[in-house]
């Protein structure tokens, strides 16, 4: 949205290592840059002191904090969140609205190239018994906190049930998952593609975008699979579901 809306800017994106990977290979941003809450204050520091020299012009920021205050830039966010909107996406989009009015429409993101989605079918393929171009349903059993997680022996119980109705199961997620993945497909007693810690997260993207349905946790494959627009079930635990919309 902002890059469609100011084509000449230098776009530069601070994030957390998890979302990184999406910027990788992309034209929608200028600069990428690495923000770990877990790392020293000193380094830490270090960053608000780079993003000071950098004398950005404006900066958004998607959360409450005192960041775009310290890096000193002419315009900028406001310091409190209006949350009147429940819904995220919508709290998120109203920061926008003092560069950009009425700021909504279609993601326009390039979640992944042709190349890294090819990658991904192929990769899937390699795994599969089941025909090329046969459709296929992804699980996501993984979240960032067991909390959010659903039992193994749901997934797997469920994963058992869509491949006797003749539907291909393929397993995603990231390498912190794979033990999450290995206990899940001793379980299930049909085969089945367990891709986890397998692809990339441009991958993981390109993937979720072909799917005919995604079962996942609260995680970032339920939040891909919305982007793309495909159908989702979401399992939810102690999160507000209407918040996430």
């Amino acid at each position: 949205l902002l890059r469609e809306h100011f084509p000449q800017a230098y776009l530069s994106v601070l994030l957390g290592p998890k979302g990184a990977p999406f910027f990788e290979n992309c034209d929608t941003v200028d600069d990428v840059l690495i923000y770990d809450k877990r790392a020293f204050w000193f380094d830490r520091l270090k960053l608000v002191f780079r993003l000071r020299r950098a004398r950005y012009d404006c900066v958004i920021d998607l959360r409450d904090s005192l960041l775009a205050w310290l890096i000193g830039a002419r315009y900028k966010t406001s310091i409190w969140m209006d949350r009147s909107d429940r819904l995220m996406r919508a709290q998120h989009l109203r920061r926008l609205s003092f560069l950009i009015e009425q700021p909504n429409g279609e993601n326009k993101f390039h979640f992944f190239s042709a190349a890294e989605q090819s990658s991904a079918l192929r990769k899937f393929q390699e795994r599969s018994s089941s025909p090329e171009n046969h459709p296929f349903i992804v699980l996501a059993p993984g979240a960032g906190t067991h909390l959010k997680r659903w039992t193994i022996s749901g997934f797997a119980q469920l994963a058992d049930h869509l491949i006797a109705a003749g539907n291909a199961v393929v397993l995603v997620g990231d390498k912190g998952e794979l033990n999450i993945g290995k206990d899940l497909e001793q379980k299930i007693s049909r085969p089945v593609s367990n891709l986890i810690g397998v692809l990339t997260l441009r991958e993981l993207a390109g993937l979720t975008s072909q799917a005919a349905l995604v079962v996942a946790n609260d995680s970032s494959v339920m939040h891909l699979a919305h982007e793309r627009n495909r159908p989702t079930i979401s399992i939810f635990g102690p999160t507000d579901e209407e918040k996430i919309n």
